[in-house]
């Protein structure tokens, strides 16, 4: 996946800092085995966030769309301190200079799937009591 990201990036004389990638925690790992250093140049670096899910438990839904939405704050400049991280706590990961080099994200506050079910009914029939 990095190798296609930096081919397209290059293709297309795009910028890293244009690109977010979300997934496995391994990602934004600084020992230099990782693929994703491709995507992580000393002035243009890729916004890596890994995903840690110590606490998802089958039962439990992933907060996708919520990690998507910090991930976009995050790219656009906000600090972890200013974001709510009440379902998913945000770490901060330096490289040696000390720069930001990515995030992880951990769940820590897994919604119930039977539940969600019965909020996207709820919402279902309130959009079709109004259309």
């Amino acid at each position: 996946m990095a190798s296609i990201l930096a081919k397209e990036r290059s293709d297309r004389g795009a910028k890293f800092s244009n690109i977010i990638v979300l997934g496995n925690q391994s990602i934004v790992k600084e020992d230099g085995s990782n693929e994703f250093s491709k995507l992580k140049e000393k002035e243009d670096r890729a916004l890596l966030i890994g995903v840690d899910p110590k606490e998802l438990k089958d039962t439990s839904g992933t907060r996708l769309l919520e990690m998507c939405l910090l991930a976009l704050k995050l790219s656009s400049g906000k600090l972890p301190a200013e974001l709510n991280q009440d379902y998913i706590e945000i770490t901060t990961i330096t490289d040696a200079e000390g720069r930001v080099s990515g995030f992880v994200f951990t769940p820590i506050k897994p919604y119930d799937i039977s539940e969600s079910a019965r909020i996207n009914t709820l919402q279902i029939s309130e959009i079709d009591t109004k259309a």
